[in-house]
C-alpha cells in the first residue's frame, strides 16, 4: 500500500510502476474479445485507459484489491469500446454480440443454396 500512497501524493514514478506492473491484466482481457472484430491496438488503447482509471479511482480503505479492481475498470472499458464500434450500427446492447447455442443456430439457419443438391 506504500505504492499507493506515493501515486496519491503524485509520484509520477510509482504511478508508472503500478502501470506496468498490471499491464498483464489487459493482456489477459485482451485474449476474451480478440476476435470480436475490433482491432487488437483498440482494444489494448481501452484496456489502458480502463488501467489508468482503476488507478485514479481505487480507494485504498477498502476490503478489496487494486487487482481485482483494475481487471473490472478494464473489462468495463474495453466492452464499451466494443459496443461503440461503428461496424455495429446502431443495434441495441444486447443485441450486439449474441450468444446462441448449437441447437438453435442448427435450427434457424439452413444451408446456403449452393450446398444443397
Amino acid at each position: 500500500m506504500a505504492l499507493m500512497q506515493r501515486i496519491k501524493a503524485g509520484d509520477p514514478d510509482a504511478r508508472q510502476k503500478l502501470i506496468t506492473g498490471n499491464l498483464r491484466h489487459v493482456l489477459h482481457s485482451n485474449r476474451r474479445y480478440a476476435r470480436s472484430g475490433a482491432g487488437i491496438f483498440d482494444l489494448l488503447k481501452a484496456g489502458d485507459l480502463g488501467l489508468a482509471h482503476a488507478l485514479d479511482n481505487f480507494e485504498t480503505k477498502g476490503d478489496g484489491s487494486f487487482p481485482a479492481y483494475a481487471a473490472t475498470c478494464i473489462r468495463q472499458h474495453i466492452e464499451h469500446a466494443l459496443n461503440l464500434a461503428p461496424a455495429d450500427g446502431k443495434k441495441p446492447g444486447h443485441a450486439r454480440h449474441p450468444v446462441k447455442s448449437g441447437r438453435h443456430q442448427a435450427a434457424t439457419h439452413s444451408t446456403p443454396d449452393s450446398c444443397q443438391n
